[in-house]
């Protein structure tokens, strides 16, 4: 409707993932080729040189496709087509706009996310621990600070942007785009979805890893609350399609996120 060609590719598959129309070749080509690389990666050390050079080849071609087709580049996530931002000088010296969006862990400092959790150990820290968790801390930092520095435009949670040396737009602002009207037509309502009990306030919190969200503290934060007298529901969902998550939220009164 904007009157934008886009061609989409989606390299990291996961089936709760919300579904995407895919450009067709790219998809075809693409998919393919990673996953017969997958595939060979476990079948001894030649089969993994024979996956490398394939996962480069299709790599090579997305990015060929970008540096001809192109006039935007888009990246959502913590990486590029090559696992760093190694194509943004490039892309940018061929006079694309390099846009990347990140979406929560792949900038979120590692010493304020669940990854953390494991330096401390029965009430003492674990120096080994302490140092990898040091030395992923810079990495991590090392790269968000190329992104940032070769990007065109950065999108980015205020709430993990301690990394950065230049300016992003705040994720916030923005929004998460979602076709509203069409979410509207067909309403997403499955048996999965309890209904609401009047009276009840509905808290919903939906993790895809429980042990590095807090998903034990605050349901047992909750738990607290009930016991006091307060009219809770807690629904605590994990494994759930996007579309379901949602409808949930459409149905409950405020949600959760997580803690660090």
């Amino acid at each position: 409707s904007a009157g934008a060609s886009v061609l989409y590719f989606n390299a990291y598959e996961h089936p709760l993932n919300p579904p995407v129309k895919e450009t067709e070749r790219l998809k075809h080509f693409l998919k393919r080729g990673t996953r017969t690389a997958m595939h060979l990666r476990s079948r001894g050390a030649c089969l993994r040189a024979v996956a490398a050079i394939s996962t480069a080849v299709c790599k090579l071609f997305a990015l060929a496709a970008a540096c001809v087709w192109a006039e935007t580049c888009v990246f959502v996530g913590g990486r590029g087509i090559f696992g760093t931002s190694f194509e943004y000088p490039l892309l940018r010296l061929l006079g694309k706009r390099v846009v990347h969006v990140f979406v929560g862990t792949a900038s979120r400092p590692r010493y304020l996310s669940g990854y953390a959790k494991d330096v401390f150990k029965d009430g003492n820290v674990d120096s080994k621990k302490l140092r990898t968790l040091a030395r992923r801390t810079r990495r991590q930092a090392r790269c968000i600070r190329a992104v940032s520095r070769w990007a065109s435009v950065v999108v980015e949670n205020p709430l993990c942007g301690h990394f950065y040396d230049n300016s992003f737009v705040n994720l916030f602002k923005l929004g998460v785009p979602l076709n509203v009207a069409e979410f509207e037509q067909r309403p997403r309502r499955t048996e999965a979805t309890a209904p609401r009990v009047k009276g009840m306030i509905r808290i919903l919190h939906c993790t895809s890893r429980p042990e590095l969200k807090g998903t034990y503290l605050i349901q047992a934060a909750v738990e607290r609350l009930v016991r006091e007298g307060l009219p809770l529901e807690f629904r605590c969902m994990s494994g759930i399609p996007h579309a379901q998550v949602l409808h949930e939220l459409d149905l409950c009164d405020f949600a959760v996120d997580q803690l660090y």
